[in-house]
């Protein structure tokens, strides 16, 4: 077994007596808002303060419009991983009788701002505050948050507050309710003298030009806003939010042990943060680099994440990020007593990498149509990582190639104990060594048929809680089981028979069929190469054929199409009914359907013990 050594990477720390950290951040953030002001606000310095920014903020829409109000702005240490604390500056009319959530000693109550932490520690994704925002994006937020005050006001309230503040003019910065930015103002400021058009002869035309320039705009982390291209010294991944999992005391490092774990509880986000931002992060929140206590951090885009996990990218980036990968493998496994307790062991990878990839994909079902592109590139990097970890590391190669062909060749070893997800196993298959087991792939029909028939029987438990639910929208006078019993099937009755089953298992055969897409996508001759030339980002006609086959998917209402785009050869509807007939003899015969309160099985199958025995 591969014993873990303590980490030998460097870690970034966040030191909060270095010099006016926050604010130098806040100081190149400021600069860039020079350059491109905000349409209606302006930001300006206290000489004598450098940790305090006023700031005017016109309101343009509302009961307010047209009213500039003049407030406050603290910068912490620890910006941006921490949001400022901003109020109303001293001497102008603003207070709680005009704002909901305008007071006097605590300040402005935002998910922007601090002041009320439990405001930006509960914000929603892609709201409140991120380690990423800038003082762009926080004018930007505060402008709409000026304009609702969440209150009833009488219209002699609005007009106090413009007569009162009408010839305001701040003692502190001298800024007057007059100092603001407009468009037009920056109208000759915003043009830019790029010399004489270069002819089109003199334009580079390069495809890797163009394919890194578009990486580098993508692949960056918007915490450092550096990215691995221009620094090789940055690594990159994406965040995933751990759950803690009650394990059983005893830790032993077996193949076995780790393959029956049920499931990883881990969601991942399809955003790319650097490591350093990572680290820096848990330093804030007083964490170690392996975060065992779960502490939840803030990503880019406003996910609560716990950890990051690296992706391959080069050979370079991957061996920086092996020691700190082989850490998370064990915490995930391994739950609070991984590197503890627990060393690293190789089927970790095996049984996290493919569980993961399988999240992705259930995730595809409810996201919109540009999540899902960015989901099919985190999914095609953890293939790429997980492809690489079976090649460089013999003992993940074995098993991961022990588990696809126990699959194939064993009846026994197919049953859900052992093969626990089905989504699973086709990632597998897309890693094996394929010189060594070429008739172990789905495009061996033996083999795409066992697939079939054992995820047919799977479904059958879902399909008679369908059959006897409200949603179902009949009398409940029958029962699944008992149209394969009847003396005599209409062509009609069959075909109805088919639809509601399709609808019963509905879900599973979209993330099926989401399963088989990706790798149809992606598993090319050249995936590798072609995910590396463009530095671990997806060609155009790859993610194009990718969102069609998504709105397809979503939109499957038969099981005939089901077959069609698995490309399963079921020609009609006496076919596909045999296959379900067969799929519910399979379903009794292995357990996985209850049947008057009791587990119908075959001869072989012990459920006191959870195994499925050979039959000698």
């Amino acid at each position: 077994m591969e014993k873990m050594a303590n980490p030998k990477i460097p870690i970034p720390t966040f030191n909060s007596n270095s010099n006016n950290v926050g604010v130098k951040k806040a100081m190149v953030q400021l600069r860039d808002y020079t350059k491109h002001p905000v349409d209606g606000t302006k930001i300006f310095v206290i000489e004598d303060d450098i940790r305090t920014f006023h700031v005017n903020t016109r309101i343009e829409h509302g009961i307010y419009e047209g009213l500039v109000v003049h407030w406050e702005l603290q910068i912490p240490d620890k910006y941006p991983f921490v949001p400022a604390r901003g109020k109303i500056a001293d001497g102008f009319h603003f207070t709680r009788e005009h704002h909901e959530h305008v007071f006097e000693r605590e300040g402005l109550c935002t998910d922007y701002l601090s002041n009320f932490e439990y405001m930006h520690k509960n914000a929603s994704a892609y709201g409140g505050w991120t380690p990423s925002g800038t003082l762009v994006q926080l004018m930007i937020a505060m402008k709409e948050f000026f304009a609702e005050p969440d209150m009833q006001l009488p219209n002699s309230v609005v007009q106090e507050a413009f007569q009162r503040n009408a010839n305001f003019r701040c003692q502190k910065c001298s800024g007057s309710i007059n100092d603001i930015y407009l468009n037009s103002q920056q109208e000759g400021s915003e043009k830019s003298d790029n010399g004489p058009e270069k002819s089109e002869s003199s334009r580079v035309d390069n495809d890797d030009v163009q394919r890194r320039t578009r990486a580098g705009q993508e692949l960056i982390c918007p915490v450092i806003m550096r990215s691995p291209l221009d620094n090789s010294n940055v690594l990159i991944g994406l965040p995933v939010a751990l759950t803690r999992v009650q394990r059983k005391p005893e830790i032993a490092n077996t193949c076995d042990r780790i393959r029956q774990l049920r499931f990883i509880e881990m969601q991942l986000f399809p955003e790319f943060l650097s490591f350093e931002a990572y680290m820096q992060s848990l330093a804030i929140e007083g964490a170690n680099y392996d975060n065992l206590d779960l502490a939840r951090l803030r990503s880019p885009m406003g996910n609560w994440y716990t950890h990051l996990i690296l992706i391959y990218l080069n050979r370079q980036h991957y061996d920086r990020a092996e020691v700190y990968l082989k850490t998370l493998l064990t915490v995930i496994s391994c739950g609070s007593d991984g590197t503890q307790r627990a060393d690293y062991h190789p089927s970790m990878f095996v049984k996290i990498y493919p569980a993961l990839m399988n999240k992705i994909i259930v995730s595809l079902l409810r996201c919109e149509a540009h999540e899902s592109e960015m989901l099919l590139t985190a999914f095609a990097n953890l293939l790429r990582t997980y492809r690489h970890a079976c090649a460089r590391y013999p003992e993940v190669r074995r098993i991961n190639d022990q588990h696809v062909v126990e699959f194939c060749r064993s009846l026994e070893r197919r049953h859900k104990i052992w093969t626990n997800d089905l989504g699973e196993l086709l990632f597998k298959m897309a890693a094996l060594n394929t010189n060594a087991y070429p008739k172990c792939t789905m495009n061996n029909p033996l083999v795409k048929m066992a697939f079939m028939k054992e995820f047919f029987a799977r479904q059958v438990h879902w399909v008679h809680k369908y059959w006897s639910s409200p949603e179902r929208g009949m009398a409940c006078t029958d029962n699944f089981s008992a149209f394969f019993y009847k003396p005599s099937i209409t062509i009609d009755e069959c075909c109805e028979f088919l639809r509601q089953f399709s609808e019963g298992c509905q879900v599973s055969l979209k993330v099926m069929l989401f399963n088989l897409e990706c790798l149809s996508v992606l598993m090319t001759p050249d995936f590798e190469e072609r995910l590396d030339r463009n530095y671990g980002l997806l060609e155009v006609d790859q993610l194009q054929r990718f969102r069609e086959a998504v709105i397809a998917i979503k939109n499957l209402d038969k099981l005939s199409v089901f077959f069609q785009r698995a490309n399963y050869p079921i020609q009609n509807f006496s076919q596909a009914l045999q296959l379900v007939k067969t799929a519910y003899e399979d379903a009794k015969n292995s357990g996985y359907w209850y049947e008057n309160n009791r587990v119908v099985t075959a001869p072989g199958y012990n459920p006191s013990e959870n195994r499925f025995y050979r039959i000698t």
